[in-house]
């Protein structure tokens, strides 16, 4: 009986977990239209699963709600393109900006900077 309860337990847990990249696919890939309620939707399963773990977890809600949406548009014009190499989909930087990112990871820009590196060095 025990071990019948934990399999249950376990089991819906699993499938109370979601993936917001699974459960939206249609409309990351550009297929559905994303209407309001669909937005507010897929932010609240943002949060969900990635609010706590955010970089930009200090913002307000509304300050990130508006830098995903920019990025939530940015995903699904990307995936709209034809011929495109790679997929984008939604993760726990997606209440970011470029520049969020690049200060929270101390990414320094580098262009025009000489890479010297074994691929692009032609010494």
């Amino acid at each position: 009986m025990f071990r019948t309860s934990i399999a249950a337990i376990a089991m819906l847990v699993s499938s109370a977990s979601a993936n917001i990249n699974s459960d939206f696919s249609a409309y990351l890939s550009g297929e559905q239209k994303v209407e309001q309620d669909d937005l507010v939707s897929i932010w609240e399963q943002f949060k969900k699963e990635y609010g706590s773990s955010s970089p930009n977890s200090h913002l307000t809600d509304t300050e990130r709600r508006d830098i995903f949406e920019k990025n939530l548009d940015d995903i699904i014009n990307h995936n709209s393109l034809e011929g495109v190499s790679y997929k984008k989909g939604i993760n726990s930087f997606s209440d970011m900006t470029d520049d969020d990112f690049k200060r929270h990871f101390n990414i320094k820009s580098s262009v025009g900077t000489p890479q010297f590196c074994s691929a692009t060095d032609n010494r």
